[in-house]
C-alpha cells in the first residue's frame, strides 16, 4: 500500500471536521481518527499538533479546569512554616507557579554536623 503526505489544506480540513464532531479530542485522538479515515496518509503527531495550532483549533486547557482536576498536582507555600529557619538559611522557599513549587538550595555544601 502506497502512503501519501497530504497537503496542508487537505489535512487542516480533515482535522477541522474531526474536531467539529468532538471538540474535546486531543492531538493523539485526532491523529488516530485521521489514520482511521485515511489509512494511506502518512501524518505525524507533531504535524497534526502544528496544523491544529496554525488553524486555531487546538483546545487549550483553561486554568480553572486544572483547579478542578484532582489528577493535576497543585503546590502552595505554607506561610506558617519558616523554611529558612528550619534549614539554617540553606533553603529558601520560592513559588515557580501554582502547579510546580520548588525549594532552592542556597548553599553548595551540606552543613557540618
Amino acid at each position: 500500500m502506497a502512503t501519501i503526505t497530504p497537503e496542508a489544506a487537505e489535512l487542516t480540513a480533515l482535522i477541522s471536521s474531526i474536531k467539529q464532531k468532538d471538540p474535546g479530542m486531543g492531538v493523539k485522538k485526532v491523529l488516530a481518527e485521521i489514520q482511521a479515515q485515511q489509512p494511506t496518509w502518512l501524518v505525524s503527531e507533531k504535524r497534526v499538533k502544528k496544523m491544529m495550532g496554525e488553524a486555531g483549533i487546538a483546545m487549550a486547557r483553561p486554568e480553572a479546569e486544572m483547579d478542578l482536576d484532582p489528577s493535576v498536582p497543585v503546590s502552595h507555600i505554607d506561610t506558617d512554616v519558616d523554611v529558612s529557619t528550619l534549614t539554617n538559611g540553606q533553603v529558601k522557599a520560592r513559588m515557580i507557579n501554582k502547579v510546580i513549587g520548588k525549594g532552592i538550595n542556597t548553599s553548595v555544601q551540606a552543613p557540618a554536623s
